[in-house]
């Protein structure tokens, strides 16, 4: 996956995100806004998307015309990509709206290859309604496995805070975000619900995976569109299928799954080291 513009490429690797101002025109992003509309979605006060609301046909119809709108503009700045899918997110009103600090699930060898998020809001975002926020570089700190029987933890605002950046957004401007970055919203104080339509892309020679823990082993699935529509529930049953590819597995490791406590610890080793390089800065220039 190559980012074209230089700038956003070493926000990318340094920070974890990145802006495009105006990624859809006007017209465009009216279309989709009456497209969200059309399906009148449940006045949920907590976040939600359509994977969780809708019906396997209706998942793929919205999948399908997120793609067919996001791919007229991934070529102006991206090369080397595969494309994913696409959701509609609908965040409340209110506390119970919040959507704390989290990261996404693994869908490619995180190793080897990379994975986004191109996420745009269809009305304007601020902190009063619950833009979104993230903590810069922490797609770095671990390499941390996540997935439907892996989750991942929840931070709290507040032990991020000296990390913690809010991207305020217009319509039709977009935040692009590594899968691994954590991320998350705070509660929405307006009075009107926030629509958003993500759309994932993936490095280009990656293979689409998910990973399962079976008690001391991890298996990694090879996935297709059908997987989180369809798939996945097969997974919860406890029964395997044809359909489901196994392609890997390997010893389960503890490193894998990151807790509050193990950020917090990262966070003060980090802290500590920074005053000791400090402290030696400050006595060798006295």
């Amino acid at each position: 996956m190559k980012i074209k513009d230089i700038i956003s490429a070493k926000a990318f690797e340094k920070d974890g995100f990145f802006v495009i101002e105006d990624f859809f025109d006007v017209n465009t992003i009216n279309e989709i806004q009456e497209f969200y509309d059309s399906f009148n979605f449940d006045t949920n006060p907590e976040l939600n998307t359509n994977i969780k609301s809708c019906t396997k046909n209706e998942n793929i119809q919205i999948s399908d015309y997120l793609k067919s709108k996001y791919e007229l503009e991934i070529d102006k700045y991206f090369d080397e990509v595969q494309l994913g899918g696409g959701v509609f997110i609908m965040k409340g009103s209110g506390e119970k709206s919040i959507s704390s600090l989290h990261q996404d699930f693994n869908v490619v060898d995180e190793q080897k290859y990379k994975s986004i998020t191109i996420w745009c809001p269809l009305i304007d975002v601020d902190e009063q309604n619950g833009c979104m926020q993230f903590v810069k570089g922490s797609h770095q700190w671990f390499n941390s496995i996540r997935s439907f029987n892996m989750p991942t933890c929840f931070l709290d605002f507040h032990l991020v805070s000296e990390y913690l950046v809010s991207v305020s957004l217009k319509k039709g401007s977009v935040v692009v975000f590594n899968h691994s970055v954590f991320h998350g919203s705070k509660p929405n104080y307006s009075q009107n619900f926030r629509p958003a339509a993500a759309f994932s892309l993936l490095s280009k020679d990656a293979t689409p995976l998910h990973y399962w823990r079976d008690n001391k082993q991890i298996n990694v699935y090879q996935i297709d569109e059908d997987f989180y529509n369809e798939k996945a529930q097969q997974l919860f049953s406890g029964k395997s299928s044809e359909s489901l590819q196994l392609i890997d597995s390997f010893p389960f490791k503890e490193e894998y799954i990151i807790t509050e406590k193990k950020v917090a610890d990262f966070l003060s080793n980090k802290k500590s080291v920074f005053q000791r390089i400090k402290t030696i800065f400050n006595h060798k220039i006295k």
